[in-house]
């Protein structure tokens, strides 16, 4: 898999075969990429369950001042690094990867105080608990998703999301086949 677009665009990243990950297709992060665009240069952008890091090194080699990547499975966080360690060289951003479960790292952040701009979930497809879970904790309004910040989750087009979760509220989905992006606004009170 290559980055698409930005100051990486055409360097290869490595992914971890198998079924343990399933990396973001290029037409999907196409279209996401093009709905994000305004809002990519200069934003911190949060990649939970973020595998080899497609998404995230995507954001950062686009113009993302700070990407936080975070992976749970150890075999896969190598592979992860070694993208970073790559991309680092030719971007202005910073990636820093979290070796933690998705929802150990919010709650991280928000100890931290730490707001993100663009927060992305693509948990294993096999997990929807997973992302149904990171909805709820990231609506909760403790200051993890940034005032007028956006979530996007990926996921299957059978499983089926609130329109609203908290502060945030569906603005957007685009369905790709058997991919849905589904985009979540925070709205404050």
């Amino acid at each position: 898999m290559r980055i698409i677009a930005g100051a990486a665009k055409g360097r290869r990243l490595r992914t971890r075969g198998g079924r343990h990950t399933r990396p973001t297709s290029s037409r999907a992060r196409q279209v996401l990429f093009d709905l994000l665009s305004p809002r990519i240069e200069g934003s911190r952008f949060f990649d939970l369950f973020a595998g080899s890091g497609m998404v995230g090194l995507e954001a950062l080699s686009r113009g993302a001042t700070q990407v936080t990547l975070v992976e749970s499975d150890r075999s896969t966080l190598e592979h992860l690094r070694a993208n970073l360690a790559v991309l680092e060289e030719t971007t202005l951003g910073r990636g820093t990867v979290v070796p933690a479960a998705a929802m150990r790292a919010i709650g991280l952040a928000a100890r931290r105080g730490e707001a993100y701009t663009i927060i992305f979930l693509d948990p294993p497809y096999g997990q929807p608990e997973a992302l149904l879970s990171a909805l709820e904790r990231l609506g909760q309004g403790d200051g993890v998703v940034a005032p007028q910040g956006l979530v996007v989750a990926q996921h299957q087009a059978r499983l089926s999301l609130p329109e609203r979760v908290g502060d945030l509220r569906a603005v957007d989905m685009r369905k790709l086949g058997d991919t849905v992006l589904r985009f979540y606004l925070r709205e404050e009170g």
